[in-house]
């Protein structure tokens, strides 16, 4: 599945994303860029722990991301 993302506020190098069951994240990757993703999952959160800040007020579309 393919999602977009807006970085809204300050950088950070933390993303939240909530899915319920049964949905789950297997891999996360950013397409054409080499950022090491890892992951938990607490309840319907996802913790999103990445190696560089995203930039504030930027935008991914789908075709960025997969």
């Amino acid at each position: 599945m393919d999602i977009g993302l807006k970085v809204m506020g300050r950088p950070g190098k933390t993303m939240q994303i909530d899915l319920q069951e049964p949905m789950q994240i297997e891999k996360i990757a950013f397409v054409g860029e080499q950022i090491p993703v890892s992951f938990t999952r607490e309840g319907n959160v996802y913790w999103l722990s990445l190696q560089r800040s995203l930039v504030a007020n930027t935008e991914k579309k789908d075709q960025d991301l997969f």
